[in-house]
């Protein structure tokens, strides 16, 4: 691989362009030595920066380190801060170790390049820049409740087109009791081997009908219904046990079997709702799109025949980020998708890059707000402005506004106060079967007398004391 170029980030966030950090692509062979700039004295041990010095013959790494503690920082002291607490870190590294490359990936996380004699000595290095990181962080910003993390892998043994990112971060995930954890450690092939099992049995089970939905119904707010539920896709299969339902959903994309089970999805949420209409309901049914899908115009095409030969309303739920990878092809077919009747909804809302240009073009109806900041709707100061704020912005937009993972009912009555369209969660309804669906429905009088009792907007001394 002499020679091949390496992608050292998979993309790269807005903050990070802000505070002037580019994506770097680098040449096995090249230089990993930072500018001079980076390289300014910090006062950090010599003896400490010398260790990190590599020789010419020695293999090249990339780690990504992550702070557990910075979700808690951005939001006590907000995202500037944050990222800038991150930046700080990462130059930190920069001035105390040579032969180091350092870059953001995320909102907690940067990722870190350089060269070791073998994978046991990387794992010593990374060490040594760990407990350097513990102590800035801990007298920079008296946030460092938790040590940072660490995962390494040998680039050289990788494919160039696989991203040495996603298999550090795994080896993070892999076991988070330990410190560092080295994608060296355990049997990448049989871990992709594993995944290409279980997207193998994943369309074994959609081709023999032995995947289920589940349905959570969505409250309306001002018409004090339930006119809408999401179509939630369930497997319990063997493989599937050890599995998330994300985890086989990022499965599926990565081996391409996430069109058959969207269009799977799609029947079943179509032939579901001729039992509902049987009954004397009129729902519309959401069904989430694959970002992976959205600008393929092949897809859209055979997505757009069945809602089309619906007897019920469909809808589809995409992420704010998905359109942006082939902006043009996807908001094209969102175009096709809303003049074949289907009704649009943004998900996830303020998890990713949100932009208002996109906000504006995208043919959507809804916009549905991250869980992420109803959480602690009760018990911060900064996540009502957020959804406040979202939810006016929304209206002007005309588009309503689903609050997800609502799941009290002081939540229910602030975001009631608030404006807020619809709400979903458990607190409203649990995913359920379509005969439980279809029941709960007919029901649906005891249900909303249940949830219109009176609460105080002051969160419970549970709730307090939990924060």
């Amino acid at each position: 691989m002499d020679g091949a170029e390496i992608a050292l980030i998979c993309g790269i966030s807005a903050g990070a362009t802000a505070l002037g950090w580019s994506a770097a692509r680098l040449t096995l062979g090249q230089s990993l030595t930072p500018s001079s700039d980076a390289k300014a004295a910090s006062g950090a041990d010599n003896n400490t920066a010398k260790s990190i010095q590599n020789s010419a013959s020695d293999r090249l790494f990339a780690a990504v380190i992550r702070f557990p503690s910075l979700p808690l920082m951005r939001k006590s002291k907000g995202d500037v801060a944050a990222d800038q607490a991150l930046f700080e870190w990462s130059q930190a590294l920069n001035d105390s170790f040579k032969e180091l490359t350092v870059q953001r990936m995320g909102s907690d996380s940067f990722e870190c390049v350089f060269k070791a004699e073998a994978p046991y000595g990387a794992i010593s290095k990374m060490q040594l820049m760990l407990d350097h990181l513990t102590v800035q962080a801990r007298d920079d910003h008296h946030q460092a409740k938790t040590k940072p993390l660490a995962g390494i892998v040998e680039v050289e043994r990788l494919p160039a087109a696989h991203s040495a990112f996603d298999l550090a971060t795994d080896a993070i995930e892999l076991d988070k009791t330990r410190q560092i954890n080295f994608a060296g450690g355990y049997d990448v092939n049989a871990k992709r081997k594993s995944a290409r099992v279980l997207a193998e049995e994943l369309r074994s089970a959609l081709n023999a009908d032995q995947v289920t939905l589940s349905y959570q119904p969505k409250l309306d707010v001002r018409n004090q219904s339930f006119n809408t539920a999401e179509a939630l896709f369930r497997w319990d299969g063997p493989q599937s046990r050890t599995q998330s339902i994300g985890e086989i959903i990022i499965c599926a994309e990565k081996y391409g079997v996430i069109q058959d089970l969207t269009l799977w999805t799609l029947q079943r949420a179509v032939s579901d709702q001729l039992q509902l209409l049987d009954h004397g309901i009129d729902l519309v049914t959401f069904v989430n799109l694959s970002g992976a899908l959205i600008s393929d115009s092949e897809f859209t095409l055979k997505a757009i025949e069945i809602i089309k030969g619906a007897s019920g309303k469909i809808g589809i739920e995409i992420t704010e980020t998905s359109v942006i990878d082939h902006a043009s092809d996807a908001l094209c077919n969102l175009d096709m998708y809303a003049a074949a009747g289907a009704k649009i909804a943004i998900d996830d809302y303020g998890t990713g890059l949100s932009s208002l240009r996109y906000l504006k073009r995208i043919p959507a109806q809804e916009l549905k707000i991250d869980r992420e900041f109803i959480k602690d709707l009760t018990r911060s100061h900064r996540d009502p402005m957020i959804v406040r704020s979202t939810i006016d912005l929304a209206h002007a937009l005309g588009l309503k506004v689903t609050a997800e993972g609502v799941d009290n009912p002081t939540k229910l009555a602030l975001l009631k106060v608030m404006g807020c369209d619809e709400l979903q969660g458990f607190h409203i309804a649990k995913p359920m079967s379509l005969p439980a669906l279809i029941t709960f429905l007919n029901e649906q009088n005891s249900h909303l007398s249940a949830l219109n009792t009176d609460t105080s907007l002051l969160p419970k001394r549970s709730e307090i004391a939990a924060g």
